[in-house]
């Protein structure tokens, strides 16, 4: 499992760029959830023309999330990390 530690970056880096909590490791932003699992993530939006489509993670890299939260649009890419 991840560190909590980690997990709550995810969570800070989320939240700084407009996401709120729905409920334990799931944020939103009105436009896509994201669920944080024990060993992946899952994003949940509009992609390549399928609402409601979820893409998962093979694993917890914050790179991969970001790549999926910019490319799709739904954080800019001018994201805050601070």
């Amino acid at each position: 499992m991840k560190d909590m530690n980690d997990m709550n970056d995810v969570i800070a880096f989320l939240t700084m760029n407009g996401f709120k909590n729905t409920s334990i490791n799931s944020l939103s932003n009105g436009v896509c959830f994201v669920i944080l699992h024990e060993d992946h993530y899952s994003v949940t939006g509009f992609f390549d023309g399928k609402e409601d489509s979820t893409m998962y993670s093979k694993d917890l890299n914050i790179y991969w999330l970001i790549g999926v939260l910019t490319y799709y649009g739904f954080i800019r890419g001018d994201y805050k990390t601070k």
